[in-house]
């Protein structure tokens, strides 16, 4: 008789169907998660001490989570509001104190807000306020300096703003007449006396230019500026030109380079930084205590 029992026994333990947890398996395999959670759910309702049904309701919880988490930063970062939100939401539903969910919603409420910030600068920039568009843009940049949209627009601005204080300083329309010139092993001093006499440009050599050095030059139909060029170069020298008739000669070494180099003069908007660490950063940069 009791062999009787044991064989029905196993006969329907056999024959029993799928489990709570088969099920939810299945329609997680199938791309319903939501639905797989809401069977385990509501499975561990019924019977809260199932802990094989507890334990697989934690699992997919924590895979889906981590999915909907995913998506939904990829579409806040493409500005698809809606549905990174609807994301969180969903992940806040199923995990109520979930802190990324959170932070993903506190941070699309602040991209909106930055995205209308944008927008209001963007329409200053195109009226020409630019100072009032930089004011706007500000705060942007303060909380989200990586804010795409606003480094553009800051750039723009900064163009329109800054712009680099240069004297371009231009020779005499003399040195574009037409000269045919030919001279061989002559000092470097010649040259420059036979240009000076074609142009009218007065030559000043530096103290370290070998002005008896030997050289030779050869054009034919070039202007009188090709033929300083050619000068220069050929002789390892550089230029700077004073005035519209003067011209400053010097050795093409770094030093002089250095030395005698056009400065510029350039004015930047700290809209996003502390004025002190920024004076601090370039003084050890620059290695230098005029800051």
């Amino acid at each position: 008789m009791r062999c009787l029992a044991a064989l029905a026994f196993l006969f329907v333990v056999g024959c029993a169907g799928p489990t709570v947890v088969d099920e939810a398996r299945k329609q997680f395999n199938d791309g319903n998660g939501d639905e797989a959670l809401a069977l385990l759910q509501q499975a561990a309702k019924q019977n809260p001490n199932d802990l094989a049904v507890r334990g697989e309701y934690f699992r997919l919880r924590e895979l889906m989570v981590a999915q909907w988490l995913a998506q939904a930063e990829v579409l806040r970062q493409a500005g698809q509001y809606e549905g990174a939100e609807a994301l969180y939401r969903r992940v806040q539903a199923h995990d109520a104190s979930n802190s990324r969910a959170a932070a993903g919603l506190a941070q699309i409420e602040a991209d909106r807000r930055h995205r209308a910030l944008v927008a209001t600068a963007e329409q200053l920039v195109k009226a020409g306020k630019y100072r009032e568009a930089q004011d706007v843009l500000r705060p942007v940049l303060t909380e989200n300096p990586q804010q795409r949209d606003a480094r553009r627009l800051q750039r723009t601005i900064d163009d329109k703003l800054v712009k680099p204080v240069i004297v371009t300083v231009q020779l005499r329309p003399s040195i574009l007449k037409p000269i045919s010139i030919e001279l061989r092993d002559v000092t470097v001093r010649n040259v420059f006396e036979v240009l000076q006499r074609a142009s009218g440009i007065n030559f000043v050599f530096d103290r370290d230019v070998r002005t008896d050095q030997r050289t030779s030059i050869a054009l034919r139909d070039a202007t009188i500026e090709d033929a300083i060029r050619m000068a220069l170069l050929t002789n390892q020298l550089e230029q700077k030109i004073l005035n519209e008739n003067t011209v400053f000669v010097f050795p093409n070494t770094p030093q002089k380079l250095r030395e005698y180099q056009e400065l510029v003069v350039k004015g930047f908007y700290l809209a996003n930084a502390d004025v002190k660490q920024t004076a601090n950063m370039i003084r050890t940069l620059v290695k230098t205590r005029d800051v």
